[in-house]
């Protein structure tokens, strides 16, 4: 029985170090569309698509544009969208492109809500998808507007966990362009966790209305806030 187990073990071992081996940040497919008949009467609709597979190419990423291949099948209707190339980071990039592109498929639309906290990537990938269907991009697509500030490097800071968390956030004049922990006192192992992916996800969103990290809510808190200072001491 022990063996049995053990095999069990080493197989599902081998399985998942496989799937692991396969995450390429340049490629993402598509898992298989619901068909047609899935689809909600009500839903939005493009019309007018031709069939055959098609290219097209998203500007307004966080690290550059995204590239997709969209097919479309004989009834005219969007069946994949798969992402060919694109720069940004996994770990926002992936989770988007799992929850928009089955939306756009089922519903039959780039008329879809953005996903919070990848508000560029988002951007970019509906961009893409609209681009290789021949549909322009439209206004409401683009970065979060009237973003105003008067350009320059302004300082915060709040109360964290231990003790004074303090930041440097420099404006270009319509938008937040790079934030950098200028000191603080907080557990290495949690402070760690949290700067990189809360940092880009400010970001990426150009807002501090995104959510904490789990696990460390006092030292998130207090770098929106001392970022939300800053952005405040900015804004026109």
């Amino acid at each position: 029985m022990k063996k049995k187990v053990l095999l069990f073990f080493s197989l599902l071992g081998l399985a998942f170090a496989a799937g692991c081996g396969n995450l390429d940040n340049s490629i993402w497919t598509a898992p298989p569309a619901e068909p047609a008949s899935a689809v909600a009467a009500a839903a939005p609709v493009l019309l007018n698509l031709t069939p055959g597979v098609f290219s097209g190419v998203g500007s307004g990423g966080f690290y550059g544009d995204i590239y997709v291949e969209v097919e479309v099948n004989a009834e005219g209707s969007m069946s994949r969208i798969d992402v060919t190339y694109h720069s940004e980071t996994p770990s926002f990039a992936y989770p988007t492109f799992e929850q928009l592109i089955p939306l756009m498929i089922a519903g039959q639309s780039t008329d879809i809500d953005i996903v919070s906290g990848a508000t560029m990537t988002s951007v970019a990938l509906i961009n893409a998808v609209n681009d290789a269907l021949g549909h322009p991009d439209t206004g409401a697509l683009g970065p979060p507007s009237g973003l105003n500030f008067t350009a320059g490097t302004y300082t915060a800071s709040a109360m964290g966990y231990i003790d004074t968390i303090t930041v440097s956030v420099e404006f270009d004049a319509d938008r937040i362009a790079s934030i950098h922990v200028t000191a603080h006192d907080e557990t290495p192992v949690f402070f760690d966790r949290v700067v990189p992916a809360l940092l880009d996800t400010i970001i990426e969103a150009q807002t501090t209305d995104v959510p904490n990290i789990s696990g460390a809510t006092a030292t998130s808190q207090a770098i929106r806030d001392a970022v939300e200072s800053a952005v405040q001491q900015a804004a026109n």
